[in-house]
């Protein structure tokens, strides 16, 4: 689960989406939560 983990948020963090891009407190928490919106988006 740790992998996926790591793996979702490496690939999230490379891929240039509206909300890596925005200043939010989300680009602030730790992975595992930023793979949730920017997946279903």
């Amino acid at each position: 689960l740790s992998r996926f983990s790591s793996l979702s948020g490496t690939v999230n963090f490379l891929t240039p989406t509206p909300y890596s891009l925005l200043p939010t407190p989300y680009s602030l928490l730790p992975t595992p939560i930023n793979p949730g919106p920017k997946s279903l988006t």
